[in-house]
C-alpha cells in the first residue's frame, strides 16, 4: 500500500476509535444510571402519566382518578377502553344526562348541583348489575359510556359493592396518588426530557470538535482511493483471466470426479 494511503487510513481509524470510545463511555454511564433508576422510576411514572391524562379529562382529582385507574386494572378492563368509557360518561353528564335518566340514575342532587362522580358511577354499576346481559344492556352501556361502554359491562356487573371493594383495594395497594405527586411526576418527566436533550447536546458538542478533523481527512482519503484504483486498473484483465482459469479448472476437476464415480 502506498505510504500516503497508509497515513490517511491510519488517521481515519484513529478518529473512528476516538469517536467509538467516547460513545461507549457515555453509553456506559447511561446504562449504569438506567440500571439503578429504571425500575424505580419508569413503572410509577407511566402509571402517574396515565392518571394525569385521565384526570385532565375527568376533572375529579388525582386521588379519585388514580383509584379508578387501578380499579379498572384490578377489574380486568383495559386502561385504554376504561379511560375512554369514563371520559364518555363525563360527556354524557355534560350533555344533560338523558342516558342516565333512562337508567334511573340522577346526576343532580336535591340542590340541582352535579353529584359526585364516584356516586354516579357506583349507582350505574348497581343498575347494570341488576340487568340481564343482552342487546338492551349493551345499548344502554354505549349510550352512557360511549363506544367503549360494552367493554365496561363485566366491570359494571360487579355492582356497587364489588367496585367499592376494588377502589378500596387500590388504596391498600398504594395506588392512589395525590395532586402533589402528579405535580412532582410532571417535573420529573420534564427533567428526564431535559437530561436526554443535554446528552444529545454533549454528543453534538464533541462531534462539532471532531467533524473538522474528519473533513480534513476526506480529500486525502479520496485521492488515495483514486490512486489505488489507478494502480489496480492495468491488472484488471489479468485478474479476470486468472479467475476465469480457476473457474474452468474447477469445472474440469468436478467433471472428472463425476466420470470416475460412474
Amino acid at each position: 500500500m502506498p505510504a500516503n494511503v497508509s497515513v490517511v487510513v491510519t488517521g481515519t481509524d484513529r478518529a473512528s476509535s476516538v469517536l467509538g470510545g467516547i460513545k461507549t463511555a457515555i453509553g456506559g454511564i447511561g446504562l449504569a444510571a438506567g440500571a439503578a433508576l429504571g425500575s424505580a422510576i419508569i413503572a410509577p411514572t407511566e402509571f402517574a402519566n396515565t392518571v394525569d391524562d385521565l384526570n385532565d379529562r375527568l376533572g375529579i382529582g388525582a386521588e379519585q382518578t388514580s383509584a379508578w385507574v387501578a380499579a379498572l386494572e384490578l377489574g380486568e378492563v383495559g386502561i385504554e377502553s376504561g379511560s375512554k368509557a369514563l371520559t364518555g360518561l363525563t360527556k354524557t353528564i355534560a350533555g344533560g344526562g338523558q342516558a342516565l335518566d333512562e337508567m334511573g340514575v340522577a346526576f343532580l342532587d336535591l340542590s340541582d348541583k352535579p353529584r359526585a362522580f364516584n356516586d354516579i358511577m357506583l349507582d350505574l354499576a348497581e343498575r347494570f348489575s341488576e340487568m340481564p346481559d343482552g342487546l338492551e344492556k349493551s345499548g344502554l352501556a354505549m349510550k352512557v359510556f360511549g363506544k367503549s361502554g360494552q367493554d365496561m359491562i363485566p366491570f359494571l356487573n360487579r355492582g356497587k359493592e364489588g367496585i367499592t371493594d376494588l377502589l378500596g383495594e387500590a388504596d391498600k395497594l398504594g395506588l392512589t396518588l395525590s395532586g402533589p405527586t402528579l405535580a412532582a411526576n410532571d417535573a420529573l418527566t420534564f427533567g428526564m426530557k431535559r437530561l436526554d436533550l443535554a446528552g444529545k447536546g454533549l454528543m453534538t458538542t464533541i462531534g462539532a470538535a471532531i467533524i473538522p478533523i474528519l473533513a480534513d481527512l476526506i480529500a486525502p482519503l479520496s485521492n488515495a482511493v483514486a490512486m489505488v484504483t489507478n494502480f489496480v486498473k492495468p491488472f484488471a484483465p489479468l485478474v479476470a483471466g486468472v479467475l476465469g482459469a480457476v473457474a474452468a479448472l474447477g469445472a474440469l476437476i468436478g467433471g472428472g470426479a463425476v466420470l470416475m464415480a460412474v
